[in-house]
């Protein structure tokens, strides 16, 4: 009897635990707006955005960016002083069977003194928008 009550009582307790360390996919509510579209791709940066922010994000995203570092003296002595944001892009039509459009999620790293931009790719998927 005592054997059946401390199992009952560990089994629970892995039960417990094993339910609480389960990962949870929160998404979070969309606050991203369109920024460019450019061909089949649109590109979206969270609301809060600047306009010189979302212009060079935008540069960096269809080419214009020159590989020259415009960084200024203050960016030399001080370093860049980066702001981060989301941003990610959808290309339409990217397959020809459903789910067409591709997604691709960002991390887009801005310095507020030069413009200086630095994206990294975080992750994508194709979704159904386009039929």
């Amino acid at each position: 009897m005592k054997f059946t009550k401390i199992m009952s009582l560990l089994l629970t307790f892995a039960l417990v635990v094993t339910a609480f360390a389960m990962p949870v996919d929160a998404k979070e509510e969309s606050t991203e707006v369109l920024a460019a579209t450019i061909g089949d791709t649109d590109i979206y940066v969270e609301s809060g955005t600047d306009e010189a922010t979302k212009n060079a994000i935008v540069a960096s995203f269809i080419g214009e960016d020159d590989g020259i570092e415009p960084c200024g003296l203050s960016c030399k002595i001080l370093g860049h002083k980066y702001t981060t944001s989301k941003t990610y892009t959808i290309t339409h039509k990217a397959k020809a069977t459903d789910p067409r459009c591709l997604k691709k999620y960002y991390t887009v790293k801005t310095c507020s003194r030069c413009n200086d931009t630095v994206k990294t790719l975080t992750s994508s998927q194709y979704i159904s928008c386009c039929k």
